[in-house]
């Protein structure tokens, strides 16, 4: 929670006990706005009260602790995503928290500001945040935070946050399609398989397929074949996986394992999304089946923590002399201007 202490007053330099106790209700418990049936139009309302003036250079979300973001309506306006998507997202927090992981955050600010991390009087923050620790209860920011910053935000699950962007495109297709394919690719590392799920958890009408089952089998690992770009996964196959999904009916595919060499019978029943998951999946052979492309990056070296921590030291290594340089090459020749890019970079998994 220091991390996030320490972010958020850096941005609010002049951010009161007040917002600090405002910060640890929310990044303990969640939304605290009412989740009525009028939900909708509060956010529709609040974003047309909006001007100039509000959230000036906020970025689209600002995460708040290991579990919750603030999504800022500025910006979240200008880019005209749905106010129907943003409920939905405050929707999903449910029921989160505790009391004790309230009070130890407290206790996180307390000892913040005692070794001077936080630039507020001791005594007087001590005095402020005492009821608090019998009672876990929401507050309004600052007047001068109020001012100052002119906050309008809503807090929704940091993965969702992550995906406004994607989710926000999604909602747009299925509002006009009976089903729609959305293709997660990227780097390696920057985070596609964890969002898959946290998209098929979202919906609960989603099928995810993994590139990785479309590995090309050693028979087709001609000279020729992997000097094309993109071509070390078995698109053929894909190609008529991806015509079956559209007919809406229960089907099986095969699974090529790398790790026995053998194929394996994979039963899938297509349902309102489909999610195709993994690098290559926005390949120029496949596009045509794809309603959506989203393009996954991440910093390199974040890239090489994340991939150093889940593969080990000596796959790690394969990965830096084989697949990011593959990766790499494919990308130089992948058309990005009609994609949704999301950047992980910084962003810690749950």
């Amino acid at each position: 929670m220091i991390r996030y202490f320490k972010e958020n007053y850096f941005s609010h330099p002049l951010m009161r006990v007040q917002d600090f106790m405002k910060l640890i209700y929310q990044a303990e418990f969640g939304c605290e706005h009412c989740m009525g049936a009028n939900n909708e139009n509060l956010i529709k309302n609040e974003c047309l009260s909006l001007t100039a003036d509000d959230n000036v250079g906020e970025p689209l979300f600002e995460q708040i602790s290991e579990k919750f973001a603030r999504v800022n309506l500025v910006p979240y306006t200008e880019r005209g995503y749905s106010f129907n998507t943003l409920s939905d997202m405050m929707k999903k927090v449910g029921h989160c928290g505790s009391i004790e992981g309230y009070r130890s955050r407290v206790n996180q600010l307390l000892e913040s500001v005692s070794d001077g991390t936080i630039d507020l009087d001791f005594n007087a923050a001590k005095r402020y945040i005492a009821p608090f620790l019998q009672e876990a209860r929401p507050v309004h920011h600052s007047v001068s935070y109020r001012m100052n910053y002119r906050p309008h935000y809503r807090v929704v699950l940091k993965q969702h946050a992550v995906l406004v962007p994607l989710i926000a495109e999604i909602d747009n297709l299925l509002y006009r399609k009976l089903n729609v394919v959305v293709a997660i690719d990227g780097k390696c590392g920057s985070g596609k398989s964890t969002y898959a799920e946290v998209l098929s958890n979202y919906y609960n009408f989603c099928t995810v397929i993994h590139c990785d089952d479309f590995f090309l089998p050693p028979e087709m690992r001609t000279d020729e074949r992997l000097a094309e770009v993109g071509g070390n996964i078995h698109y053929e196959r894909l190609q008529g996986v991806l015509n079956q999904v559209r007919q809406d009916k229960p089907f099986i595919y095969q699974r090529y394992s790398c790790a026995d060499n053998r194929m394996y019978d994979v039963s899938v029943e297509p349902k309102r999304l489909i999610v195709l998951e993994g690098s290559y999946s926005s390949h120029p052979k496949l596009r045509q089946y794809i309603d959506l492309c989203a393009m996954f990056t991440v910093s390199d070296s974040d890239q090489r923590l994340r991939l150093s921590q889940r593969e080990g030291r000596e796959k790690f290594k394969v990965f830096q002399e084989k697949w990011i340089p593959l990766e790499n090459r494919y990308f130089s020749t992948v058309d990005t201007s009609d994609m949704v890019t999301i950047d992980t970079s910084g962003i810690e998994y749950s």
